[in-house]
């Protein structure tokens, strides 16, 4: 069981990395990378010995959506994100995904702000106002998930 878990949490953990790269290049998360998670995490529930079983799996899915979706709705994230967090909830399950969520949320901030802090600099360099730019800041929120998940992922006893 321990090599099937490895293996599984490799595989979220290389879906994440390519999401965030897409996410950082190009402030989109492919649409074909989150049905490869989507197949890949429902074939790990299903087929190989995983630490999370379909039930758990396919209810992660469905809170890590509902948990983000409103989030979305208000402008905040992409649908790309909402998704994403999604293919994490099959993978970690409905036990693990509050968790993610709570470390993507503090991972986001700290992300945030140093947004924040390159704009300001970047703008007293450029003698600008100090506040200018705010509004059109991006943030690519893979990265926030994905340091969420990783914090999870390696601080779970379930995941060992």
């Amino acid at each position: 069981m321990q090599l099937i878990n490895s293996f599984s949490n490799d595989l979220i953990l290389v879906l994440l990395v390519i999401a965030s790269w897409c996410d950082l290049r190009t402030r989109k998360i492919p649409n074909l990378l989150i049905l490869v998670g989507i197949f890949s995490g429902l074939s790990c529930s299903l087929f190989l010995d995983s630490a999370v079983n379909i039930q758990a799996g396919l209810l992660g899915f469905c809170v890590g959506i509902a948990l983000f979706a409103p989030l979305y709705l208000l402008g905040a994230i992409g649908a790309g994100d909402v998704k994403l967090l999604g293919v994490v909830g099959l993978f970690v399950g409905l036990q693990n995904i509050l968790a993610v969520v709570a470390f993507t949320a503090l991972s986001g901030g700290v992300l945030g702000l140093i947004y924040i802090l390159k704009t300001m600099m970047s703008n007293l360099k450029a003698k600008k106002a100090v506040t200018q730019g705010f509004e059109s800041i991006q943030l690519p929120y893979a990265v926030a998930i994905s340091i969420g998940t990783l914090l999870v992922l390696t601080n779970t006893p379930n995941f060992f």
